[in-house]
């Protein structure tokens, strides 16, 4: 069976199983910060369709579409977060917790395994941490990924970036306690997957001392993400955001450094 071949799904396969993996989805994300919440799932689920609509639909041909890989897409990306190792501190527990979770639907419901296989795969890929090491090398792999793999990924990440993006990020350094800004801190160089991990614990050792700021994630990860997209559609909006983000980090430090000081006789003057 080839990867654009997909078995039949049971009968309820389809909008019943998407309701019943919402549900399951805001109940483990009720108490989530706003970086982290069902609304960032939802936008990441409209902008998944979205590619893969844009990118992949004639490969996707037909019934293979409307019953397969748009539900496959949409899957993935409403499930993409749940126990988010940053909050939870187990990398494994993802991927577990939504294997079980479409493995328990009832027989309408439930996915066939080739189909759980390809969701759980996703969110055991889909994270930045992984693509670090691939990062320093100078190579990142794009045409063999999958195509639901590279829809959600891309969907995720142009989630970080842009206006949305820069809510989030000063959401999530509030939620694990980070300093906006410390002038003469500066941000990792060639930032390892251990030193990624380590600041998303929280965890401090010897060797990985570093006082995180909101500021310099957009250094560290964010800036990062315009090269690591995997589709042409979401490489064209990477960089309409990122060109956002970059504006709004030299406003942060013009106003942080008060150098808008210089304009403001003029606008007193002003009637």
């Amino acid at each position: 069976m080839g990867k654009n071949e997909l078995e039949d799904m049971p009968q309820g396969w389809g909008p019943d199983t998407v309701k019943a993996t919402e549900q399951f989805v805001r109940d483990e994300l009720a108490g989530m910060d706003g970086s982290h919440d069902w609304w960032h799932i939802d936008r990441v689920r409209k902008t998944a369709i979205a590619i893969a609509q844009r990118e992949f639909r004639d490969e996707w041909g037909g019934q293979q579409w409307n019953r397969n890989f748009k539900e496959i897409v949409e899957l993935a990306a409403l499930l993409h977060d749940v126990r988010d190792w940053k909050y939870s501190g187990d990398a494994d527990a993802g991927a577990k917790a939504v294997e079980a979770f479409l493995d328990g639907l009832g027989p309408l419901l439930r996915p066939s395994d080739q189909i759980t296989a390809r969701v759980t795969a996703v969110i055991k890929r889909i994270g930045f941490k992984d693509e670090l090491s691939a990062i320093l090398s100078g190579g990142v792999t794009r045409s063999e990924l999958p195509h639901e793999l590279q829809c959600v990924q891309d969907a995720d990440r142009l989630d970080a970036m842009g206006a949305i993006g820069i809510g989030r990020t000063f959401c999530y350094g509030g939620a694990k306690g980070h300093a906006m800004h410390v002038p003469g801190v500066g941000p990792r160089e060639n930032l390892t997957k251990e030193d990624y991990v380590n600041s998303n614990a929280n965890k401090r050792t010897k060797l990985h001392e570093h006082f995180d700021t909101t500021v310099n994630h957009f250094h560290e990860k964010l800036f990062k993400l315009k090269g690591l997209m995997k589709t042409k559609t979401g490489a064209a909006l990477a960089t309409l955001r990122h060109a956002r983000m970059v504006h709004f980090l030299d406003m942060f430090h013009e106003e942080w450094e008060m150098k808008d000081f210089e304009f403001s006789d003029d606008a007193r003057d002003d009637p």
